[in-house]
């Protein structure tokens, strides 16, 4: 069941607000033009993970903080991803410094040797269809991680 609590401006929300989502999901921060835009904390029920920072038209943009639940990921995020400088702060007590890059994917045509013509692979729907676990995907192939204070 849907509950909303906080303003609303011409039948949307606007301003500070909590909304809980059918699945149990909850945001509590600023909304604008019915969006989460501005400072907010948007907690996943399932997993009990939440985002704490900054929202621009319904997406995880500039500063935040993504909390799992024996670790979190401080840094600047683009359009719902991790992007730039950040680090992971574990639990056990240690740091893993480095910085994000959005990959584009690569494609390559290799030949095909059934019928001598050309097979067109796209390496990221190859990784992720080899994986079957996407996050550990973004994680491993998205991530450039420094060596710092080894």
């Amino acid at each position: 069941m849907q509950k909303v609590q906080g303003s609303w401006v011409d039948d949307q929300r606007q301003g500070h607000g909590v909304y809980a989502y059918p699945n149990g999901d909850t945001y509590d921060g600023e909304w604008l033009h019915h969006e989460r835009h501005g400072q907010g904390t948007y907690t996943h029920h399932e997993t009990g993970s939440q985002y704490m920072g900054t929202w621009v038209m319904g997406k995880m943009e500039s500063t935040g903080e993504l909390i799992h639940l024996n670790h979190r990921y401080q840094g600047n995020f683009v359009n719902n991803n991790p992007s730039g400088p950040g680090k992971y702060v574990f639990d056990i007590g240690c740091e893993q410094h480095g910085e994000y890059f959005q990959l584009e994917p690569i494609s390559a045509t290799l030949p095909n040797q059934e019928d001598s013509g050309n097979l067109e692979l796209t390496l990221q729907e190859s990784i992720k269809n080899f994986s079957k676990q996407p996050a550990a995907f973004e994680r491993i192939g998205s991530l450039v991680m420094s060596q710092q204070d080894m």
